[in-house]
């Protein structure tokens, strides 16, 4: 079913695994699994969800197992870094700072009337 097109890689040569040596032991393993999700599948005495386990890794390793698989890329470190780690301080002292600047400047005038002179 599977031709190799490629000359034999040297990491084959070097663990002597050749090519329909491969092809043959992944054709069983494929083989195994087909015969175990038939039995599973014509079970009459099993009712529910038949869980395949190579669809769980796979969403165990794209949902909750996303740092050790995660690729820090210059887009997605800097930008993001950027703009979720910065980006809420520069915008929080801006509003507050902003904030102050009004108030002192209508304390000063007069403008402001403190009745409570606990805080501020």
């Amino acid at each position: 079913i599977l031709s190799s097109q490629h000359p034999p890689n040297s990491l084959n040569t070097l663990i002597e695994i050749l090519p329909h040596f491969a092809q043959a032991e992944w054709l069983a393993v494929r083989s195994q699994l087909k015969r175990e999700y038939l039995l599973q599948y014509n079970d009459p005495s099993c009712h529910g969800v038949m869980e395949d386990p190579a669809l769980t890794r796979w969403t165990y390793t794209r949902s909750a197992n996303t740092y050790p698989n995660f690729r820090p890329t210059p887009r997605s470190s800097s930008l993001l870094g950027a703009l979720f780690g910065i980006g809420p301080v520069l915008f929080w002292y801006y509003v507050f700072k902003t904030d102050r600047d009004r108030k002192e400047k209508l304390i000063r005038e007069g403008k402001l009337d403190r009745t409570i002179n606990i805080s501020y």
